[in-house]
């Protein structure tokens, strides 16, 4: 699932740490389930296996896109309450996956794509369910609040 560069990534983010660094796990996303709309016939995936890790409003992980491809992203996470227990969530950053960045797959090299998303959360419980909209997608993605 993970590549070599994933593990790079990972650990020279940690190493730029400052030493002092007071950074508090707040959410890991798992899983990752898609419906594109519309449908497409040159995706190959609606399974993705999000692995993402959220830090102080940042969520930076890897997921395998709608064609199959290991993607790695970061982006900045807000929240806004809509009710108790629902808020709205948006996103925005940047990801390396994709080989054009709006449109389908060409089998050209990865290239670094903005990425973002709208969505819902019910966040009552530890484990937090979510719909998101991305460009061309509805996913939904549990994620495990710390």
């Amino acid at each position: 699932m993970f590549t070599k560069g994933f593990i790079v990534i990972v650990l020279t983010a940690l190493l730029a740490l400052p030493a002092h660094a007071d950074l508090s796990l707040d959410r890991v996303a798992v899983g990752g389930w898609s419906k594109h709309v519309p449908s497409s016939d040159t995706v190959t995936n609606e399974t993705h296996n999000i692995l993402a890790f959220e830090v102080d409003s940042y969520v930076a992980g890897y997921f395998k896109n709608s064609y199959g491809r290991d993607t790695y992203f970061i982006n900045k996470v807000w929240r806004e309450p809509a009710t108790e227990n629902v808020s709205f969530v948006w996103s925005i950053g940047v990801s390396h996956g994709y080989t054009v960045c709006f449109g389908p797959d060409d089998n050209s090299s990865k290239s670094i794509c903005p990425s973002g998303w709208i969505g819902i959360e019910y966040n009552k419980y530890r484990v937090v369910p979510t719909i998101k909209w991305a460009p061309g997608a509805f996913i939904f993605s549990p994620e495990i609040k710390f």
